[in-house]
């Protein structure tokens, strides 16, 4: 396991970045974005069937992403733990192979780094 650094307050770099974010998804032109990233979402979800189903990250607070029909098991991971599962992107307590879907909503951006690949036979 790896170190977490947390600001003054204790708040890490990860929930920092979903805060501001959702503040700007709050505004006219991010009130405007969410529409089109939602819209395309569903679009691109609506014929998929995945029984364990995990978003990343989002756009707004409490917006799930995941709303296809044949999505059985939606969980929405955040930092602040508001909404589903509450823990760091990186280090996910979850089991290899237990995943069928990921949607990543803003989730790359804030990553120290994006391009780590998960434990070995992950």
């Amino acid at each position: 396991m790896r170190a977490v650094l947390v600001d003054e307050a204790g708040t890490r770099p990860w929930d920092q970045a979903q805060i501001a974010l959702r503040e700007w998804y709050a505004s006219g032109l991010g009130e405007t974005l969410h529409g089109l990233i939602a819209a395309r979402a569903s679009a691109l979800l609506q014929d998929v069937y995945a029984l364990h189903c995990l978003q990343l990250g989002g756009t707004r607070y409490g917006v799930d992403l995941l709303t296809g029909q044949g999505l059985i098991r939606r969980v929405h991971v955040t930092g602040d733990g508001c909404e589903g599962l509450r823990a760091d992107p990186a280090e996910l307590p979850l089991a290899t192979r237990s995943i069928d879907l990921v949607v990543l909503a803003h989730a790359l951006e804030f990553h120290d780094d994006p391009h780590r690949r998960g434990p070995a036979g992950g």
